[in-house]
């Protein structure tokens, strides 16, 4: 049996700089929607452009590499690995509807539908990296180089 390479601690590093970098566009469209108006559905805009290409290459290095060996070496871990790619997926189908709407001519309802979109998309990604952070990210700090094996059930290294 070939044995898996370590986990490289600058992925880590980076999905976890790439969840400060959404959280702080959260932040910034969350005040936006709550002021409503012209400057909301432009924040609406610079939103779709952060949650683009390197949005879409993140939430792919996770379910390719990072939550299959989660997977493979906690199992316990699966239900909660499963709840995040199928939000993954609705994620992708959030901005995918948040270009299209962007893309629509300027009418009531469509402002309408940006802030209630806007606004569900915030706060599913304010759960869901949090969830990233707590549940999973934490558990692979045991699968990094320098971490020490422990019994399952004790609780993961912070560092």
């Amino acid at each position: 049996m070939r044995r898996e390479k370590p986990l490289d601690t600058r992925v880590l590093a980076r999905l976890r700089t790439e969840h400060r970098r959404v959280l702080r566009g959260v932040s910034r469209l969350e005040r936006a929607l709550h002021g409503g108006g012209g400057g909301a559905v432009r924040t609406l805009h610079a939103f779709t452009a952060l949650l683009a290409r390197p949005f879409l290459e993140h939430l792919a290095t996770e379910e390719r590499d990072t939550f299959p060996r989660l997977a493979r070496a906690f199992p316990e871990l699966g239900g909660t690995l499963a709840r995040l790619i199928e939000e993954h997926v609705e994620l992708r189908a959030m901005v995918a509807d948040l270009h299209a709407q962007l893309a629509r001519p300027s009418s009531a309802d469509r402002d309408e539908r940006l802030f209630v979109l806007g606004s569900d998309l915030a706060e599913l990604l304010r759960l869901h990296i949090h969830v990233e952070e707590q549940a999973a990210f934490a558990w692979i700090e045991r699968l990094l180089p320098h971490a020490r094996r422990r019994r399952p059930g004790s609780t993961p290294a912070t560092h």
